[in-house]
């Protein structure tokens, strides 16, 4: 399943598909709005897609939950969640299968996945290779490896606190049980609060790096490129985040001590400028629901 709000890489990423060797799948696009204003072109390796066309931006999750409900009205056994933005490499499938085969405890799982930015010299530089809650502020993941390059350390599967929705292979059947995305959240660690609800039903998040993606795009949230249509959904899902699994004064509270981390992290690193527009960005998000992303 394709989520969809840009053509860039679109076109690449279904390539790839089309390069699967496991025979046994179904593609179902998702066209969210386009802030670009673009519209969907499907080469002729899928000329018939299963095409779901949302004709309002509820958000990445509400967008997800479309394609979702249709995989299992026509009984999928098992879903796979692919950002357009990401290239997943043609013997996954079949990867994924058989780990899910050998274990029925888990309900979701993720590639090795190597961040690849337009006009890096190097394309080898690892995204994700597992994700761990941090003690105090779970949003906060611990992300070993991550921008790093590939030299083999971390080829080691194993369960992980968080799986991610860049390019996720969830069982049909955990999901039916645990629910689909909260769309409380309109985007950012709807996949995080999914992995909570599926470790809570006692199913597990995997990292698999026998299964491997490639994920194209910019470093959305970095503090050098400060965006603050970004930013703003990415403060209000925490505070979502915390208010739902720890109640609203304390999470409204863990909210704010994460608040202070962004920006002491961001002073951190010498970009004190975006130190001081995430305190007027958690503000923003205190009296509006939605902002217009650029």
């Amino acid at each position: 399943m394709l989520t969809w709000h840009h053509k860039h890489h679109l076109a690449t990423c279904l390539e790839q598909i089309a390069h699967f060797t496991y025979p046994n799948y179904r593609v179902v696009i998702v066209d969210n709005p386009a802030i670009d204003g673009t519209t969907l072109e499907m080469g002729p390796a899928f000329p018939e897609p299963d095409l779901i066309v949302n004709p309002d931006d509820k958000g990445y999750c509400h967008g997800c939950n479309l394609g979702l409900r249709h995989a299992l009205s026509h009984q999928a056994a098992y879903i796979l969640i692919l950002d357009q933005n990401t290239v997943l490499a043609p013997p996954a499938l079949e990867t994924f299968l058989a780990l899910f085969a050998e274990n029925e405890a888990i309900g979701l799982a993720n590639p090795k996945t190597y961040f690849v930015q337009e006009n890096e010299a190097d394309p080898g530089r690892l995204l994700y290779a597992g994700s761990w809650a941090q003690p105090i502020l779970p949003v906060e993941q611990k992300l070993p490896g991550i921008g790093q390059g590939d030299q083999g350390q971390y080829d080691t599967p194993g369960q992980v606190d968080y799986a991610w929705g860049h390019a996720l292979f969830i069982r049909a059947a955990a999901l039916q049980q645990v629910g689909l995305f909260d769309e409380t959240y309109f985007m950012y660690y709807e996949d995080l609060d999914l992995s909570r609800r599926m470790r809570a039903a006692n199913f597990q998040a995997w990292y698999l790096p026998a299964a491997q993606a490639w994920y194209h795009g910019p470093e959305m949230g970095g503090y050098k490129e400060f965006a603050a249509g970004n930013w703003f959904y990415k403060i209000q899902s925490r505070r979502i985040f915390y208010r739902k699994f720890y109640g609203r004064w304390p999470g409204e509270f863990l909210g704010l001590v994460s608040l202070f981390y962004l920006s002491w992290q961001a002073g951190r690193q010498g970009y004190w400028r975006s130190a001081v527009k995430l305190w007027w960005v958690w503000l923003t998000t205190l009296f509006l629901e939605r902002v217009a992303l650029a």
